[in-house]
């Protein structure tokens, strides 16, 4: 029997789809809210990267455990009834993803090559345009591209796996999945404390500057060497 196009989107469906009979929900407004708002956010974090460093992140990973803890929360407080499941988290992550992603590969990228080669700003309709167009193309693509290149040819891509053990273990571990989210919080706090302090304090006032980190450092080699500033050898 010679093997078809359609035997691996079979098999997928068989032994992997786990929302058989649309037993469980999927997508829904809650999911697609959830996912719009957190990859908003952090699509501001990828265009500040992006415009620092030229590249950017996915925030898939982030989304996932953030979307999990703030549902398991509010849920443990009664102000939803149900929590979410697996594939709904699924489906925000897709919708944070996509959020997320708009600001990387065009803002940073596109956008500023345009501006460079032609010694002008882009006008807001026109941005507003392409960044429209491009995320319609892309949707419009994602069912085509994933079905032949996931279902049928099998690839396996490093975000998606990692955003599935994450989904997989946030939905087994239970309190687990708490302690992850509250540990990231922690994290994205510190960052941020960090950050301003070695940038913020000189935009809220000049007179701060010699507080911030980098000041510091400046102050700590030239005691250390002895000289007055820091000197390239």
């Amino acid at each position: 029997m010679v093997a078809t196009a359609q035997d691996p989107e079979h098999r997928w469906y068989e032994e992997t789809y786990r929302g058989r009979g649309d037993t469980l929900p999927q997508l829904t407004w809650r999911a697609v809210l959830m996912g719009s708002v957190l990859g908003g956010v952090l699509s501001l974090t990828n265009l500040y990267i992006g415009l620092k460093a030229g590249w950017g992140f996915g925030v898939a990973i982030t989304a996932c455990i953030l979307s999990y803890a703030i549902w398991t929360t509010l849920h443990r407080l009664g102000l939803v009834r149900t929590p979410m499941t697996i594939l709904e988290n699924n489906c925000m992550q897709s919708t944070a993803s996509s959020a997320g992603y708009s600001t990387g590969g065009t803002l940073i990228s596109a956008f500023a090559a345009y501006m460079l080669l032609n010694d002008r700003v882009m006008s807001l309709p026109s941005m507003l345009a392409w960044v429209f167009l491009l995320s319609v193309l892309g949707v419009t693509m994602a069912i085509p591209m994933k079905r032949q290149m996931i279902n049928v040819e099998q690839l396996r891509f490093p975000s998606g796996i990692a955003a599935a053990e994450t989904l997989r273990a946030l939905h087994a571990a239970g309190a687990g999945g708490l302690r992850s989210a509250r540990a990231l919080g922690w994290a994205g706090l510190l960052a941020l404390v960090a950050k301003f302090w070695a940038e913020g304090l000189g935009l809220v006032s000049a007179a701060l500057t010699p507080l911030t980190i980098g000041a510091w450092v400046a102050a700590l080699t030239s005691a250390s060497s002895g000289r007055p500033g820091w000197d390239a050898p």
